[in-house]
């Protein structure tokens, strides 16, 4: 405790203050690729992988303050994954995928100390109950080539999770507190459209400084549903509590957290056909999403990013006989602040920004 020149500082994390974490993996594939008939193609194969992953609290003190728990996963694999691709026309093709993948919980999400995140102005707190999760993935794809470098595609997914890991936050002295659970099972399905266009400049300048840059302007949009299921009789496992049921942490229906509903990413650009110069707008917007599972009985939280302009500039030189690259950033121009709420029946409550 240091309470000096007007300044009080209190060290909170005392009792854990470090931990120690490895993960070490092995893996194999093998694949088969083959030409089925003229233009029909499919890829398929699997993948073993082995992991162990330890996370455990390091003792600093003489005297043992810390809570002791850890967390030791060892768990092995096979993950299937097959592509079938149709190429019907020279510039346009569909393919077709399926695999199994998995995700492993992050060293602090599995470590029971508290830190603070200054980004979510958050204090966190890891559950070393967590477990893997698995994801069976499908998509339908089909892609248009219309012009070297340019393309149009359209593609539909499909995700099945099993223990999705979920972020929850309570409140410690009305303070809140943000830890972490496996929720019983989650799907994710939705719809994505990209195209990529250049713009010769020079077919509408003739000489200066346009007639020899190109116009580039690159959209993606996704379109996102999700939800997790619960069902009676699951249950979720949370340090330092009784095996509870998943009802108690998640809602049937619920959306996924990070999730946004819409997505959209537009670049607009100038490039230089001759040399690098490049001068590019960013413009994103994401649609509210889920930051956490709200505490017991009350809504969850959102966030809210909303839309987001970057200018990223770059240019080559030749500076003492070297070539260079400087390289301009301007982010956040619109001053899009950081904004968590809660809402229940039309009424808002700011959380946090």
């Amino acid at each position: 405790v240091i309470n000096q020149f007007d300044i009080g500082m209190i060290e909170t994390t005392e009792t854990d203050p470090a931990f120690n974490a490895t993960l070490r993996t092995e893996a194999g594939y093998g694949q088969l690729q083959a030409e089925l008939t003229d233009g029909l193609e499919l890829s398929v194969g699997a993948r073993y992988e082995r992991g162990e992953q330890n996370v455990r609290p390091i003792r600093v003190f003489d005297t043992l303050t810390n809570s002791g728990a850890s967390t030791s996963l060892e768990n092995d694999y096979v993950l299937p994954a097959a592509t079938l691709t149709w190429k019907f026309r020279d510039d346009m093709q569909v393919r077709f995928n399926a695999a199994q993948t998995l995700a492993r919980p992050q060293f602090r999400e599995l470590m029971f100390q508290r830190y603070f995140d200054p980004e979510t102005n958050r204090t966190y707190r890891g559950n070393p109950l967590l477990t893997d999760s698995e994801f069976v993935n499908a998509e339908a794809r089909y892609e248009w080539y219309f012009a070297p470098e340019q393309r149009l595609s359209m593609a539909g997914f499909y995700k099945k999770i099993d223990k999705p890991i979920e972020a929850f936050t309570g409140f410690n002295d009305n303070t809140p507190e943000t830890s972490f659970a496996n929720a019983p099972e989650a799907v994710l399905y939705g719809a994505e459209l990209e195209v990529q266009k250049h713009f010769p400049l020079g077919d509408y300048f003739q000489g200066g400084y346009f007639s020899t840059r190109r116009a580039v302007v690159v959209g993606n949009y996704t379109y996102t549903q999700s939800r997790i299921n619960v069902e009676q009789g699951d249950t979720v496992s949370v340090y330092g509590t009784a095996l509870q049921p998943a009802s108690n942490f998640f809602v049937d229906g619920s959306s996924l957290t990070g999730q946004s509903d819409h997505l959209v990413n537009l670049q607009l650009g100038l490039e230089s056909s001759e040399r690098l110069s490049q001068q590019t707008i960013l413009v994103s917007y994401a649609s509210d999403r889920v930051t956490s599972r709200g505490p017991a009985g009350l809504p969850d939280i959102y966030e809210s990013p909303g839309w987001r302009v970057d200018f990223v500039a770059r240019e080559a030189f030749t500076l003492f006989d070297t070539s260079m690259e400087a390289k301009l950033e301007v982010r956040n121009i619109l001053g899009t602040g950081y904004r968590e709420f809660q809402e229940r029946s039309g009424n808002v409550v700011y959380y946090n920004k």
